[in-house]
């Protein structure tokens, strides 16, 4: 896992790594270590959207990032993080075969409704 470095400059550990050196939006092999119980994440792609309810100060915080793979599958990284060393990182992991299944994993929140605007959906379809 990688340690990362918050918004107050308190270090966390981030779930997500990235094996070559690409810049987030470039291609690369990526390591999302889940911790829901199921196996670990290894995907060669590229972020295509992340949101976060961080703030000023805050110490815990969620995430979503979307990653789309070579073969063109959305990857959803759900993650909670915390700048206390005492708190473990959660992180689950869902695919979907195309950009508007998405919203079978995320639903309507606040974090998902960003999602949507980085990613130009208008319209979901909430099962």
């Amino acid at each position: 896992m990688n340690v990362c470095v918050s918004q107050r400059t308190k270090p966390y550990i981030d779930p997500v790594r990235y094996l070559d050196e690409q810049a987030p939006n470039e291609l690369g092999e990526i390591l999302i270590k889940v911790t829901d119980g199921r196996p670990d994440v290894r995907l060669t792609g590229t972020l295509v959207a992340n949101a976060s309810t961080q703030r000023p100060n805050s110490t815990t915080w969620s995430e979503i990032s979307v990653y789309r793979t070579k073969r063109n599958r959305y990857v959803i990284a759900e993650k909670g993080l915390s700048s206390n060393a005492d708190h473990n990182a959660f992180c689950s992991v869902n695919v979907a075969r195309k950009l508007d299944h998405i919203a079978e994993h995320l639903g309507y929140t606040k974090l998902a409704i960003q999602i949507y605007r980085q990613l130009d959906i208008t319209e979901v379809a909430i099962p």
